[in-house]
């Protein structure tokens, strides 16, 4: 039997594959399942904003599904890399425990977090830590599989622009569920680049810098921060602040 590597984030790829695990079959799975509009997603489409789409594969994944399809039918063990704070692998695992189930197949986890509480995300392992971290996968039992496709199913049926973990759950949100914590963390801050903010709101909440922009820019479009913008330089050493 072959082991499918279900992972998220072109890093985690490229250090899986310097690792013993790279004789194992390595699926990208890059899908942007935390924002946008998923009323698509029986087609394999997820309307993500434009920009936030820097690959095919944030928003399109029909060929994701039938790899993994595909590997059920062949009869192999498919194993997916998360962590309980990781919004983006974990909603990943959710939408595999919906396949399984309707496979009636197994399926294993790895957590990330489980290695060690500055591990969030299997994203920021090296290659010796990701070998250790397999031999504390966990076969899902049926009952888990089954919580974690009706949490996937209820998620795409509220369908809200935006999926966030708090405290442990997945919750479904409005795209400005992040607006007062920006806002009141660069008031604390004053007037910075926006790189220095970033920064500030990533030590507490994983989440990719770019969804943090994304954010941001929303913020002065809705005339709440007030940006001094200079083409001449790189956008995330602009300054920023308090409308």
């Amino acid at each position: 039997m072959k082991t499918l590597e279900v992972v998220f984030g072109n890093s985690l790829l490229i250090t899986m594959k310097e690792s013993k695990l790279k004789s194992n079959n390595i699926l990208l799975f890059n899908a942007l399942f935390n924002v946008g509009d998923l009323s698509d997603i029986d087609n394999y489409n997820i309307m993500v904003p434009k920009e936030l789409r820097n690959e095919e594969k944030n928003y399109y994944i029909k060929n994701e599904t039938e790899t993994i399809i595909n590997n059920i039918k062949e009869k192999n063990k498919i194993r997916v890399w998360t962590g309980r704070n990781d919004i983006y692998s974990y909603l990943i695992m959710l939408y595999i425990s919906n396949i399984v189930k309707k496979y009636d197949y197994e399926l294993y986890v790895v957590y990330s977090d489980e290695y060690g509480e500055d591990y969030p995300s299997p994203c920021m392992m090296r290659s010796d830590e990701l070998e250790k971290l397999s031999s504390l996968e966990h076969k899902l039992s049926k009952e888990e599989i089954d919580n974690n496709a009706n949490i996937w199913n209820n998620i795409a049926k509220e369908n809200k622009d935006l999926r966030v973990i708090e405290n442990g759950i997945i919750k479904s949100v409005s795209m400005d569920y992040y607006d007062d914590y920006i806002l009141s963390s660069l008031e604390k801050m004053g007037k910075v680049r926006i790189s220095q903010l970033v920064a500030k709101l990533m030590e507490n909440i994983y989440l990719h810098d770019i969804f943090f922009v994304y954010f941001i820019n929303r913020l002065i479009d809705k005339n709440k921060i007030k940006i001094t913008l200079d083409d001449k330089i790189n956008y995330f050493k602009n300054m920023i602040e308090i409308k």
